[in-house]
């Protein structure tokens, strides 16, 4: 993970993401090996919670080991710089300058989070970090 804040007025105002709200938490992660390559994942979900994930579909993720199934999400992927996601890591990354982005999955997070059979709901996760 790179890093996680709300989503700032600014950012809402100059590119006008209607999947978004102000003060929506999101959280950025770089992909292993591709710089300039990032993750943004827009929503409540324990996503927030993951120093490191897999991600097999919109909806499925691997966090530190533990499975975590979306409810609802969706995924657009942009394979070329957009300005939008070097401010959305400015704003949080305080501690080291990121790359220029040069592609950007924009995640999307609807719903609750679920988890396998011997897990817990969103309401009681088992994540803790």
């Amino acid at each position: 993970m790179v890093c996680t804040n709300t989503y700032p007025l600014s950012v809402k105002r100059r590119y006008g993401d209607n999947y978004v709200k102000t003060d929506l938490g999101y959280t950025v992660f770089a992909l292993d090996d591709h710089k300039g390559y990032f993750m943004i994942s827009h929503g409540y979900s324990d996503l927030t919670k993951c120093s490191k994930i897999t991600v097999t579909s919109p909806r499925d993720f691997d966090c530190n080991g533990h499975y975590i199934y979306l409810e609802s999400a969706i995924m657009h992927c942009i394979p070329f710089h957009i300005q939008i996601t070097d401010d959305l890591i400015a704003s949080c990354s305080k501690k080291k300058a990121q790359p220029k982005a040069t592609f950007t999955a924009m995640h999307y997070v609807h719903g609750t989070t679920l988890y396998d059979e011997n897990g817990a709901t969103a309401d009681n996760c088992r994540i803790r970090m």
